[in-house]
């Protein structure tokens, strides 16, 4: 019998060996595609250059990353095929295989039916997370299931993403201390092609000093990675014995939590607490046994912020208390505190058409008519308003209803700007009618569509509340599949002027994401895919807790195993205010895979 377990040991160490070849392309995905960083110059074509800033775009942080990711998912499916298929692969029996194929089948039918599949397939403007992006993370997912199935094969693929978020970290260290490497001669030697060596003195950096972004661009999505990975690293810690692999990962997490703080993403912050509060529940254990090293380490910690804050000027610190003050702030909006109301624009819907503008505050209704190209003001019953003008040619209104509003019109040609409580509403009278301004100078019509909630709350968590209370109605057009994939900044309504004015303060912005992981899916692929992605992560969930909740928390696959479950859980979190993206979205859907092989390993052993 003992020579039987022998032999089956030996071929499954076998089996690993073998199957670390045919992981090459997920360790290069894990290790390599977060990191990149280079400059893609897009002529824009089509619904593209019609609905972005400008009929070009010059892509740092995106497009390269989906190209590659593409490729090495790819290679990936097709050596996944030929060990199954060739080679005999055993691949495992999972429930999750059922709402990942809906999954998979939502997001192609979309494909199929999307009015703009070409941007559907490949993605939209600097984001690039198309179908063939959302297909390639069903893979990374696919395949991190069946082949890490064994603690070599699982430590190579934990290896692989801490290389990465060692790179990542470490940028964003130097980028909050404010040496920036992307601004350096190297660094722009680097994300600059030859070809476009001429213009690397030239790049404009949109980012202030000491701005936490690294390679994932946007400090939102800095929150999510670090929520994602941080887990990780708190849990190998804890497992490894060293003193000198405990102090070298301890630095590792202090370079990541400064890069989060430094990014100001408070979902990424919040959400990061939530996850050590589960850390202890579940690694208590660990914890209590290492608790003197512990104890060093927090004092460590603590000098170690003091340092980080004055080498970048006291930025750490200022971003810590300004995560406070913008929570309390949206809790203050949530519950439209009367300080607050006082701040908010009073304004509700601009619309526009050939003969009016009609603009509606809480208190009345003004309409601008244009009568043999002039313009005269009425009330909301078509009465004329009596009209002030003072010395610098602004129109006020002797009407105490409007008393809020002043109009400057020009009849040269130029914008003429109407002021309602400090909001400006820029406005065109053309051979067309009145009309508003948008990107690359267009003029549009300003429209009014459907909103669900936050109404008063639009610049809830930063103009969230305005985004969602407009993504919500859009939903009973994509129940059953989207608009296809990275479709939403088209979709999304953005002639709504006012909730523009009311959520972000400009109404000439191109809104190209709805800041909520779960709303982008229903927009793009549909509710079902919502649904389908849902069950694969309660079902995780579910499994971890139960697992969790009995095994034996001191081996390697015990800690990382609950490690990982809690990165799952918070990028899952972080989802609600944050968005995905080909950044951080590889890594997250392969830790999900490798969580759900673990859990089956564990499972067996505690059986």
């Amino acid at each position: 019998m003992s020579s039987t377990n022998k032999r089956r040991r030996k071929a499954e160490k076998l089996t690993q060996k073998y199957d670390i070849y045919f992981l090459i392309p997920l360790v290069l995905i894990l290790s390599i595609v977060p990191t990149i960083v280079l400059m893609k110059p897009i002529q824009l074509k089509g619904i593209s250059a019609e609905t972005w800033i400008s009929p070009q775009s010059v892509d740092f942080f995106s497009y390269y990353k989906s190209v590659i990711f593409i490729v090495f998912s790819s290679l990936l499916l097709i050596t996944f095929v030929f060990r199954v298929g060739m080679q005999g692969l055993e691949t495992k029996k999972s429930i999750y295989y059922y709402p990942l194929g809906i999954y998979a089948l939502v997001v192609i039918v979309s494909l199929i039916a999307a009015k703009y599949p070409d941007v559907a397939l490949f993605g939209y403007v600097e984001r690039y997370e198309g179908t063939l992006v959302l297909l390639g993370y069903i893979i990374v997912m696919v395949v991190g299931m069946n082949l890490a199935k064994g603690e070599r094969t699982i430590k190579i693929l934990v290896a692989s993403i801490l290389i990465s978020a060692a790179i990542i970290a470490l940028i964003g260290v130097f980028q909050l201390i404010g040496w920036d490497f992307y601004k350096s001669v190297l660094g722009k030697q680097l994300i600059v092609p030859s070809l476009y060596a001429h213009i690397r003195d030239q790049l404009n950096f949109t980012f202030p000093k000491h701005q936490v972004y690294t390679s994932v661009y946007n400090p939102n999505y800095v929150g999510s990675y670090v929520a994602l990975i941080l887990p990780v690293l708190v849990g190998l810690t804890l497992y490894f014995k060293n003193i000198f692999q405990k102090i070298g990962l301890f630095l590792f997490s202090c370079c990541l939590i400064v890069s989060l703080i430094g990014s100001g993403s408070k979902t990424g912050m919040g959400i990061s607490v939530v996850a050590f509060i589960l850390l202890i529940v579940f690694l208590r254990k660990p914890i209590i046994s290492n608790y003197k090293f512990i104890g060093v380490m927090v004092i460590a910690s603590i000098v170690l912020s003091v340092g980080a804050n004055i080498v970048s000027n006291g930025f750490l610190y200022y971003k810590l208390s300004s995560v406070g003050e913008s929570i309390i702030e949206s809790v203050r909006i949530a519950k439209k505190d009367s300080s607050v109301k006082k701040k908010l624009d009073r304004l509700q819907a601009v619309f526009t058409d050939r003969d009016e503008m009609k603009i509606k505050t809480e208190k009345a209704i003004l309409i601008l008519k244009n009568v043999k190209s002039q313009i005269i003001f009425l009330d909301g019953n078509k009465n004329s308003l009596d009209t002030i003008t003072d010395d610098g040619g602004s129109i006020g209104f002797r009407n105490e209803t409007y008393s809020d509003i002043k109009v400057t019109v020009r009849n040269n040609g130029g914008n003429s700007t109407v002021y309602v409580s400090g909001k400006e509403i820029l406005f065109f009278l053309t051979k067309e009618g009145f009309k508003v301004p948008s990107v690359q100078n267009r003029l549009i019509d300003a429209g009014n569509p459907p909103k669900w909630g936050f109404v008063g709350i639009e610049d809830f968590a930063s103009g969230r509340g305005f985004i969602w209370s407009r993504t919500l109605p859009m939903l009973r057009d994509t129940i059953i599949f989207g608009h296809g994939a990275d479709t939403f900044a088209i979709f999304f309504p953005q002639d709504d002027i006012a909730g523009k004015l009311l959520g972000l303060d400009s109404s000439i912005i191109v809104v190209d994401k709805p800041h909520n992981m779960y709303l982008q899916m229903a927009v793009n692929t549909g509710v079902v895919s919502v649904l389908a992605f849902l069950f694969i992560i309660f079902a995780y969930t579910v499994s971890s807790i139960r697992i969790y909740i009995k095994a034996r928390l001191d081996s390697f696959l015990g800690i990382i195993g609950v490690s990982v479950f809690i990165g799952v859980l918070s990028y899952c979190l972080t989802g609600i205010f944050n968005d995905s993206t080909i950044s951080v979205a590889p890594v997250f859907w392969t830790m999900l895979g490798i969580g759900i092989s673990i859990n089956g390993i564990i499972k067996k052993q505690i059986a």
